[in-house]
């Protein structure tokens, strides 16, 4: 038994004890829905290969990339780039007037091309796809002592077995088990039992739970695919199996899977994914509500919010932390909506934080526009640390203005450090122009400017 997934009895749905089983009651809990077939695989290696090289990226990729990149998609450029598997296929471009290969014709083709070493990525992946279950482990085998030096060929496994796992998910797992590389052999049982569970989770599930050698990198990832599942079949059960996981991390994965099945389903409540994140332990709460907030679904500031304020009643710790990841993703792309937003929440904290994030993210773009908010925004008590951040970015290009900012700082260990920070730029522009402020200035306190004085009239030219 995996002592990490261990699960106890949570309900009377659960009658029976089965030693050797994946839970209690497991066998009459999924009487007729796992398959005989579904046979236990073999103890998995941890062995590992030499560190991976980076497959150079071919002549036509390198265009899409560039092309990408051109048209303002950095982020898919990275994507597609980090992603050899993924960037092949969107090279793909399929003749039509082709005629379909049958699987042996596309096995033998494979084998051919990859015996002569003479294989194209495209066609590979054309190939593949044209391969019937029973063909699929020839295939692999043939791929396989070739992967070790290519990372393009590593991803082909992983895909064949995905492809296999449709069909056949015990014999998909067996070849998953076979790969000598951790990352890889662990990226293949995640596909493998992520198509598992989409057709029997509980299957996948008594599997996960009867191996005991997985690692934990394969079996918290698979935990993620298997529970996600188990949730769209039954919220209940799957919420219930996910109490009796012993293991932090393991339940962590697995919790996450069945809140992405929340965030997917189509007109899920708020209150339904709040009431799940606040169900769960302490020590996951901040992870899933990060999850949750990174999710598309939420990233949006107006969701983000009405998320953020359901916390409140119930948990208004959780609620804080929401609020601050509501800033942070849009700060930069929305950052005068979002500063004043930050104006009208209660937490004082909170709302320090937020507005010091905002304006480091706005003075990195436009750092006169964010001046120009801040001149004409009421000034309070919590906007030390936005002050603070506006001086130290604004005093390398114009720090006479920047120390207008520090001075306007309330607090006064924080006015010292910027303006200290402030006359420091200054200085390497002008020393004479800083020396002389820093003699006249009552925005300092006594000591603060004696010891800057002296670190000044130590620099070149004093």
């Amino acid at each position: 038994m995996n002592s990490k997934l261990k699960i106890s009895l949570l309900s009377l749905f659960w009658l029976s004890t089965l030693s050797g089983a994946f839970f209690y009651g497991y066998k009459e809990a999924v009487n007729g829905r796992a398959s005989k077939e579904f046979a236990k695989t073999g103890p998995v290696s941890d062995s590992e290969t030499a560190d991976e090289q980076a497959t150079p990226l071919s002549e036509a990729e390198q265009t899409l990339l560039e092309n990408l990149r051109s048209r303002g998609g950095d982020s898919i450029a990275r994507a597609l780039s980090e992603n050899i598997d993924e960037l092949s296929a969107t090279l793909e471009v399929t003749d039509e007037e082709e005629a379909p290969l049958s699987s042996a014709e596309a096995l033998q083709a494979m084998l051919t091309s990859l015996e002569d070493n003479n294989y194209q990525r495209g066609s590979l992946w054309r190939l593949i796809r044209g391969l019937d279950t029973e063909d699929i482990p020839k295939a692999f085998e043939a791929i396989m002592p070739l992967a070790k030096e290519s990372r393009h060929l590593r991803s082909v496994m992983t895909r064949l077995v995905k492809n296999m796992a449709q069909e056949d998910p015990a014999g998909a797992l067996t070849l998953a088990n076979s790969i000598e590389s951790k990352r890889d052999r662990s990226n293949s049982i995640g596909e493998a039992l992520s198509e598992w569970a989409k057709k029997d989770p509980y299957a996948a599930l008594q599997w996960l739970g009867e191996s005991p050698e997985l690692d934990s990198n394969s079996l918290d990832r698979a935990s993620y695919s298997v529970f996600r599942e188990l949730a769209k079949e039954d919220l209940t059960e799957a919420t219930s199996l996910l109490g009796g996981i012993e293991d932090d991390s393991t339940r962590q994965r697995a919790a996450s899977g069945i809140l992405n099945a929340l965030i997917s389903s189509e007109g899920n409540e708020v209150d339904s994914i709040i009431g799940f994140i606040n169900s769960q332990p302490k020590s996951l709460q901040s992870n899933l509500l990060s999850n949750t907030l990174g999710n598309r679904k939420f990233r949006r500031f107006e969701s983000g919010v009405t998320l953020a304020s359901s916390l409140e009643t119930e948990n208004p710790q959780l609620a804080q932390q929401a609020y601050e990841r509501v800033a942070s993703n849009n700060a930069r792309d929305y950052p005068e909506q979002t500063a004043n937003w930050a104006l009208g929440l209660e937490d004082a904290n909170t709302q320090q934080k937020i507005l010091g994030n905002v304006i480091e993210q706005w003075t990195r773009y436009d750092l006169a526009e964010a001046g120009q908010w801040l001149s004409e925004t009421t000034s309070i008590p919590l906007f030390v640390q936005a002050y603070e951040t506006y001086a130290r970015a604004a005093a390398p290009s114009d720090p006479s203005n920047a120390i207008t900012w520090a001075e306007a700082i309330s607090d006064t260990i924080t006015r010292d450090s910027a303006v200290t920070s402030v006359a420091n730029s200054w200085a390497e522009q002008d020393l004479s122009a800083a020396k002389a402020y820093v003699q006249s200035t009552q925005y300092m306190s006594s000591e603060a400017r004696e010891r800057l004085l002296n670190d000044l009239n130590k620099m070149p030219g004093s």
